[in-house]
């Protein structure tokens, strides 16, 4: 009983002392200071572009909240927009008001941090902005020319004029390009994070570094075990860049990106190296120039189209020889092709199946054409007959003639700026188009600017690039 009589009298004791504190009043001297709140206006854009060793400029305009106060400290840093585990960039440009200095940084994304400090209160505050440094080589287009020693290089024709000569062998020095080189594709991997170049010869390919263009690796390291014969035709991702397709001597080799490819997707085929890649995943649309019909790829097999009375055409059996293909509208894609009768037609295709057959044997010359490139935006495509640029109106089965360049000029090549990746978007894709001429001594790039029916803005070219070697393919390489 006693010691359960100590025990509530302890537990009062406790309250009492608690009910006491909660009563005490604090005299102490805690008076409030209204602080000096700054914000940022705006001056620009919040993404800032800048070419590497050129000025990195950004003005500033502050408020304050309580009249303009000179005792300030500013500081601009730079940091990796993806930063490291461990490493990576972290350091002080600048500690001026208005940021001006020469960018060093190497080609890449950086967060760019503009902090101003109050003086008085040591209260800082602060605003990020997205910073873009990019080199010669980061925009432009890719372009193999031919000397006249009848060695290839890559050459990159920059937005701005500049023309980078020999980019391959600068890069690699005592290397040169796969013999044959005829392809070079641009590529955007996970999600937009990453960029790929790739440029394929005649029994031989390599991948380089998109910033300097240094050789990563060959076709010999991108198998398990590498097949005897090698011809490489094309390469692409699909649109998430998660997933690579590749056709070498009419085989297709898939698989994850940066994972060496096995053995090729069984089957006897002969697939041309005009196919449509699925969205997002490891499969594609193509195309067996010897049974001259479509299969569709996925699951690692080769599966035949389903019948469907309401399709364009049958897919399985076309009859037909493709000579060109490309993106259609609405993630289609498009094949010009002929019967055995040399009868030209576009056939349209989705990763469903047949879209529709189209006979265009009206549009001039067709038959004759070198050069063919399909637009993604509208229904018609752009087509070279010596040196004469027509565009074909697929739908109404005509063509007109949109551009004639000099009587001694060839169209050796030409591209449409094309995005192939969800996550990179051009403010002129389809809408720009870059021809390669070849007079037998020099030669020439142009590029024109497409309006809403399909010709050219002005009749003209937008620019030119002159005393090229003989332009052989072109690519563009986005901003990176």
């Amino acid at each position: 009983m006693n010691t359960m009589k100590r025990y509530i009298n302890s537990i009062a004791f406790l309250m009492i002392i608690f009910l006491c504190q909660s009563c005490y009043k604090d005299k102490g001297n805690y008076d409030t200071t209204e602080i000096n709140e700054i914000s940022f206006e705006k001056i620009g854009s919040d993404t800032v572009q800048v070419s590497q060793f050129d000025t990195l400029s950004v003005q500033t305009l502050l408020k304050h909240t309580m009249g303009n106060n000179d005792d300030l400290a500013y500081k601009w840093s730079v940091y990796d927009f993806n930063p490291p585990i461990s490493g990576g960039t972290n350091e002080t440009l600048s500690t001026s008001k208005d940021l001006a200095v020469i960018c060093g940084l190497g080609p890449g994304n950086y967060t760019l941090l503009y902090t101003v400090t109050d003086n008085k209160t040591g209260v800082s505050f602060f605003k990020k902005y997205f910073l873009q440094v990019s080199s010669a080589f980061s925009e432009g287009w890719l372009m193999i020319g031919e000397g006249s020693d009848a060695k290839r290089d890559l050459h990159l024709l920059n937005p701005s004029g500049q023309i980078v000569r020999d980019i391959y062998a600068t890069a690699n020095p005592g290397t040169e390009l796969p013999k044959g080189a005829h392809t070079v594709r641009v590529l955007t991997t996970f999600f937009g994070g990453s960029q790929d170049i790739y440029i394929l010869g005649e029994d031989d390919a390599v991948r380089v570094f998109y910033t300097n263009f240094m050789k990563l690796n060959s076709l010999k390291d991108w198998y398990i075990e590498l097949p005897k014969e090698n011809k490489p035709l094309n390469i692409m991702y699909d649109q998430i860049g998660f997933n690579v397709m590749f056709i070498s001597n009419g085989m297709m080799f898939s698989n994850q990106i940066n994972t060496r490819y096995a053995a090729a997707l069984p089957g006897n085929y002969n697939f041309s190296k005009y196919f449509l890649p699925f969205p997002s995943s490891e499969g594609a649309v193509v195309y067996d120039v010897t049974a001259k019909r479509f299969f569709l790829l996925n699951g690692k097999r080769v599966n035949a189209f389903a019948d469907s009375e309401t399709a364009g055409f049958n897919m399985n059996n076309v009859g037909m020889t493709p000579l060109f293909g490309g993106p259609a509208p609405s993630s289609q894609y498009s094949f010009l092709m002929k019967d055995n009768a040399a009868i030209p037609y576009v056939l349209r295709i989705s990763t469903s199946g047949a879209v529709s057959k189209t006979k265009v044997d009206q549009a001039e010359e067709i038959s004759k054409a070198t050069q063919m490139v399909f637009s993604g935006l509208y229904f018609h495509a752009y087509y070279a007959v010596g040196n004469k640029l027509y565009l074909l109106d697929i739908a109404n089965n005509k063509s007109t003639l949109v551009y004639q360049f000099s009587t001694a000029e060839r169209i050796s090549t030409m591209s449409l700026k094309q995005s192939t990746s969800q996550f990179v978007g051009f403010p002129d894709n389809n809408r720009t188009l870059a021809v390669g001429t070849y007079d037998g001594s020099k030669g020439k790039v142009y590029t024109f600017s497409i309006d809403n029916v399909g010709t050219f803005v002005g009749g003209e070219h937008t620019m030119l690039f002159d005393n090229l070697e003989k332009p052989i393919t072109l690519q563009y390489k986005n901003r990176k």
